[in-house]
């Protein structure tokens, strides 16, 4: 089985079955880790996928919350996205996990991005079920 295009972990699978039935403050210190690891295995899988072109893939995994999929839903509007930022910031040649924060209740997954034309903080916005919420790249902070 696998998560974005990459080897899914059976271990995190039977862990993510458990938190299931979690009550609210149950979850130790390692839960909240692995869930921080898998919502930046999403990000970054996610952002693999835009790189490589499989815009149909990367629709999949973004939120079917109609604010966001109205703007970012659709291969033709990541391909779109993708493109002028390509345009603006050149090719996307590496990218690493920086650090997570929290928004308005969703996850903001945010990474280093080194492009052709600068280094910047790529941000995906990921939310508890781990669909894309949003994306945004700006200066690094």
């Amino acid at each position: 089985m696998t998560l974005l295009g990459r080897p899914h972990n059976p271990d995190w699978s039977r862990s993510s079955e458990l938190r299931l039935f979690a009550l609210p403050g149950t979850l130790s210190a390692q839960d909240a880790d692995e869930d921080a690891e898998a919502r930046s295995e999403v990000a970054l899988a996610w952002i693999d996928l835009l790189k490589t072109g499989d815009y149909e893939a990367a629709a999949a995994h973004v939120s079917e919350d109609e604010s966001v999929a109205s703007q970012m839903g659709s291969p033709e509007q990541l391909e779109s996205i993708w493109t002028q930022l390509g345009a603006q910031l050149g090719e996307l040649g590496s990218l690493e996990r920086k650090t997570e924060a929290m928004a308005n209740g969703l996850h903001v997954v945010i990474m280093t991005g080194v492009f052709t034309n600068g280094t910047f903080d790529v941000q995906v916005v990921v939310d508890d079920e781990r669909k894309v919420m949003g994306f945004f790249v700006r200066p690094p902070s």
